[in-house]
């Protein structure tokens, strides 16, 4: 499971690791990867925001403004989906590098980009949705709060790269630490590792 590739980073290590073979849904974005698992008895969907592994020339694992956007859609797809049915849990797999910054995000509205995110994963909370978001790499602040930020439950790994998760536990409700989850190879993981994994996250779902 080791990443050879340097531009695979752990949020897509984690979310190789947990989707398995399942498919994966169409975004429109490399960047952005969608799948649905099993949690506890159920489907829950899976969000990770990685790098680009095709472009050179894109700043690794960045939020940006189509991420933001599409973030957005694939939330509010969901909420649509279950309105009159059981509401599935989400889960995002959370290793923000940090959010983009430049002229060219601020004149397109990165900031409406990145608050669409956030707002339909509160709508998400809001409509029934348990929202768990497993860091496994950096929770930068201005993309946490656009991806992971909103959830009921906060995994982390007890690692010192866990420290900015660590930071949250102060938060009441939003962005709460709910667990570390010790004896975990962040960025090589076992089979009984991912196993470990699933089952803290399936007992998280509210």
């Amino acid at each position: 499971m080791n990443a050879s590739n340097p531009r695979h980073s752990r949020g897509w290590i984690w979310f190789r690791a947990l989707a398995g073979a399942e498919p994966r849904i169409g975004t429109g974005l490399r960047t952005v990867l969608v799948t649905d698992v099993q949690v506890a008895s159920q489907q829950g969907r899976l969000i990770a925001v990685v790098p680009d592994a095709l472009d050179d020339h894109a700043a690794p694992g960045e939020l940006g403004l189509e991420e933001g956007w599409v973030l957005a859609d694939q939330v509010r797809d969901m909420i649509a989906a279950d309105r009159s049915g059981a509401k599935r849990p989400i889960i995002t797999i959370v290793d923000a590098r940090s959010q983009a910054h430049g002229r060219i995000e601020e004149l397109l509205g990165i900031n409406s980009s990145c608050a669409a995110a956030a707002d339909v994963y509160a709508a998400a909370r809001k409509a029934g949705h348990p929202l768990i978001a497993l860091v496994v790499g950096s929770p930068v602040p201005g993309a946490f709060l656009a991806h992971g930020y909103q959830a009921h439950r906060l995994l982390a790994f007890d690692t010192p790269a866990a420290a900015g998760a660590r930071d949250t536990s102060y938060q009441g409700g939003r962005g709460r630490l709910f667990q570390l989850i010790a004896g975990i190879d962040a960025d090589s993981p076992s089979r009984a590792q991912i196993g470990l994994v699933m089952e803290t996250g399936s007992a998280g779902g509210c």
